[in-house]
């Protein structure tokens, strides 16, 4: 008899869990996958992103005008220059020059007198 209730007792432990899960808040299945939104970030001028804080995500729309190192270049706007950093992994084969206007995604990296944008996308626009 005390095997049989500690078999049952686990029965029910083990299909209680199979139910578990998240819930998304709209009521839906948990097998329908996440819902959420996207975040669209709107594309900044090069002298607003001096002031924003240390990695905040920014959008920059201009040309690279000058290459400072392997990875750094600078980057220039109507509004100003900015050093940016994009490693070789992103450029994913893009083949681009002075002429191409190019946007960058980026963390904004804020030491200790320089801001510079630590690219992790970089996207052709002509």
């Amino acid at each position: 008899m005390k095997k049989f209730l500690y078999v049952l007792a686990i029965m029910v432990f083990v299909s209680g869990a199979t139910f578990a899960g998240f819930k998304e808040s709209y009521g839906g299945s948990p097998n329908q996958g996440f819902k959420g939104g996207s975040i669209n970030y709107s594309v900044s001028a090069i002298k607003d992103v001096f002031n924003m804080y240390d990695d905040q995500i920014a959008v920059i729309q201009g040309n690279i005008i000058k290459r400072l190192s392997d990875d750094k270049y600078l980057f220039k706007d109507k509004t100003g220059e900015m050093v940016v950093e994009i490693d070789d992994k992103y450029w994913a084969g893009l083949q681009v020059d002075e002429n191409n206007i190019l946007e960058l995604t980026g963390k904004v990296d804020r030491d200790y007198n320089a801001v510079s944008l630590d690219v992790f996308v970089v996207k052709k626009i002509k």
